[in-house]
């Protein structure tokens, strides 16, 4: 399935950490784009597929800091945190 992605032109783009039990995310040349397809990625397989319809670097601060109500933010926030945790291979 990955292989598909990059088929299409998924490019790896960023890795996520942990700094002081806080998501950090480093950000590439993409950052101030718009209306980007992004996949998170962990262990080879896909976990989610979205689309940008802001910058990719304020959506993917959604997930870094995610209000109480958007469910999805929340979702991925605890999934990014988990895979560090685990040691699993960081999402992209």
């Amino acid at each position: 399935m990955i292989g598909k992605l990059t088929n299409l032109g998924f490019l790896k783009l960023s890795n996520w950490e942990l700094l002081d039990g806080d998501l950090h995310c480093d950000f590439c040349e993409y950052a101030n784009e718009k209306n980007l397809l992004y996949a998170y990625v962990i262990d080879r397989q896909i976990k989610y597929i979205g689309q940008t319809v802001m910058e990719l670097k304020q959506r993917l601060y959604g997930y870094k800091k995610p209000g109480p109500t958007q469910s999805t933010n929340i979702r991925l926030n605890e999934l990014i945190k988990n895979v560090i945790i685990d040691g699993m291979t960081s999402p992209p």
